[in-house]
């Protein structure tokens, strides 16, 4: 009776502390990572496909965005159109080029001009003007809103370095914890073994001791009736 209560204590014991590790386990695993880190996760996957060593940078380069625009010509006239004519018409071949298809689109009357082109005269006049009075200064704003926003993206990506480093060494202390915590109950496993080995020995070495000389003669000699008795019985 005492060796089964024993051994129900221990078992009880050990249910408790395995499902309390359990728990503690989930609680910890559940808070192990964030949408924050979910999406440091995304953005390092799309990285390693679009920017990775697979890609053929050769064939494929690397688009980037120029910071300021190029020369221009006239207001609008890219530089590098002049430059293409350099090396086959000279230096006036460009202007030359310009004057001709005007004058050809205005002979055809593809480019029609009529009483109302004073008003795109204007029109376009005033744009020139605005541009070079308010330009500069809308230039301006526009690089302090540029600034800003540069500011406020990295500010966000330092957030969410920090908040992977964190998740990070919230999985590191998960895993420690998750490892005491396993010892713990293996200990606990071993030492119930030790107690009811222990106990069952114990139990064993008193019952032999507490049989007399004349009680295993006595048991023995049952034994052995017994036996001729199966024999007997087998015959019949």
């Amino acid at each position: 009776m005492m060796f089964s209560l024993a051994v129900r204590m221990g078992s009880l014991g050990g249910v408790l502390r395995a499902r309390s590790t359990q728990q503690a386990i989930s609680l910890i695993q559940k808070n192990a990572k964030s949408s924050a880190a979910a999406q440091m996760e995304q953005w390092e996957k799309a990285n390693k496909i679009f920017y990775g060593e697979e890609r053929d940078v050769k064939n494929f380069p690397i688009l980037k965005q120029p910071e300021i625009s190029g020369k221009v010509r006239l207001g609008f006239i890219p530089e590098e159109w002049f430059q293409f004519f350099y090396n086959k018409t000279g230096v006036t071949g460009p202007y030359l080029f310009g004057t001709g298809l005007v004058a050809f689109l205005l002979s055809k009357e593809i480019l029609v001009i009529d009483h109302n082109f004073a008003e795109v005269i204007g029109f376009w006049g005033a744009v020139i003007i605005m541009s070079k009075k308010l330009g500069p200064a809308i230039g301006n704003w526009l690089d302090k809103q540029n600034e800003k926003y540069l500011f406020e993206a990295k500010k966000y990506n330092v957030a969410l370095q920090l908040e992977a480093e964190y998740r990070k060494r919230l999985q590191s202390v998960y895993d420690q914890v998750k490892k005491r915590l396993d010892y713990q109950l293996e200990l606990q496993n071993t030492k119930r073994q030790f107690e009811q080995e222990h106990m069952v020995n114990w139990i064993v070495q008193n019952v032999i001791k507490g049989i007399t000389p004349q009680q295993e003669k006595d048991s023995i000699g049952k034994c052995i009736q017994n036996l001729r008795q199966l024999g007997k019985t087998a015959a019949v």
